[in-house]
């Protein structure tokens, strides 16, 4: 399994608080765990830019 640096897993997190508005009052872990999620299974499927720079996938609805 692949492995990301926090430089990595940050900007895909970002992107997700991002995604969701930029809320004040939100969740960063678990923007923190969806944002290694989301760069595992692009590593996994070959896609995307390996630095976690590609658009964030879909915010959950449960966040």
């Amino acid at each position: 399994m692949q492995e990301f640096d926090d430089r990595e897993i940050a900007a895909e997190a970002y992107g997700l608080w991002q995604a969701e508005g930029s809320p004040l009052w939100g969740h960063p872990v678990d923007h923190w765990l969806r944002a290694i999620d989301n760069l595992r299974r692009r590593a996994a499927a070959g896609e995307g830019d390996p630095n976690g720079l590609d658009a964030p996938d879909e915010p959950s609805p449960m966040a």
